[in-house]
């Protein structure tokens, strides 16, 4: 059917209304698989980087971060472990732009590893938001108490400095 001079406007603003949202999604589609189609290049580069020197026989230290390059959230001798709060550890991950930290005692010895996804996890569990400190006030104590964040954290292996990559598999495979 064809408009007619009365209702012209009214077709033409119903084209461009519909038409709108229907480009909208068809660049956004585009954008979309342009860049899906870079992250899964770069990402299977990094694989294929990553599998070239990650041979079983790989001794660990021509892998592994060196110390100095960890960020972690070190205690100070008499420090409870259990006292930490939360929103401070998450504070620590978020300003030295990390996913995970290592909880170190005063000696330097790792006690929890803590993935900022656990941190979210558990702030969602007691309904918090984690970057909030005033509202987000449970302590490692806390998290501890609940079975499943407390496996999260404590699920360290530990291998030897003349170790190899395939000891490091060992070892965290034995980790529940």
């Amino acid at each position: 059917m064809f408009a007619t001079d009365a209702d012209r406007s009214d077709t033409t603003r119903f084209g461009i209304h519909f038409g709108s949202p229907s480009s909208g999604n068809l660049v956004g589609t585009v954008l979309a698989f342009y860049f899906a189609r870079e992250n899964l290049q770069a990402a299977t580069e990094s694989t294929i980087r990553l599998a070239r020197r990650a041979e079983p026989r790989t001794p660990v230290l021509q892998v592994m971060i060196p110390k100095a390059q960890i960020a972690s959230y070190d205690l100070k001798p008499g420090d409870d472990p259990e006292a930490i709060k939360l929103s401070d550890l998450y504070a620590r991950m978020q300003s030295v732009s990390r996913h995970r930290m290592p909880v170190l005692n005063a000696s330097g010895g790792v006690l929890y590893v803590v993935h900022d996804s656990t941190l979210a996890g558990f702030a969602d569990a007691v309904s918090k938001d984690p970057a909030d400190p005033s509202r987000f006030t449970e302590t490692m104590a806390d998290l501890l108490q609940n079975d499943e964040f407390r496996k999260a954290v404590e699920a360290i292996g530990f291998v030897g400095v003349n170790a190899v990559l395939a000891d490091v598999r060992a070892a965290m495979r034995s980790v529940e």
